[in-house]
């Protein structure tokens, strides 16, 4: 689990990294997968978290749909993000 959880930060890091690289990206895209971040490492420091951990992954999946063709690298560091959620069960 411990090795799990260090995958999923580095690979948040990573994404927020690429975000903030990735140009042409509109701020209401950027603003929604900053807010994605954000909740996901609140929940990772606050396990009694009110998300439901089934919408964490979904908000990234439904990211990746967008982004696909426009910022494959962004969507690659997110697919990241959602594969680690998913190994730890979120």
């Amino acid at each position: 689990m411990a090795e799990s959880r260090q995958s999923l930060h580095d690979a948040i890091r990573d994404l927020h990294e690429v975000l903030g690289a990735t140009e042409n990206l509109a701020d209401s895209e950027r603003a929604e997968l900053t807010a994605a971040i954000e909740e996901i490492r609140d929940a990772l420091g606050d396990p009694r978290t009110d998300r439901e951990p089934d919408t964490l992954g979904g908000v990234l999946r439904g990211a990746i749909a967008r982004f696909e063709d426009r910022h494959p690298e962004l969507t690659k560091m997110i697919g990241r993000v959602a594969d680690s959620l998913s190994e730890m069960g979120i």
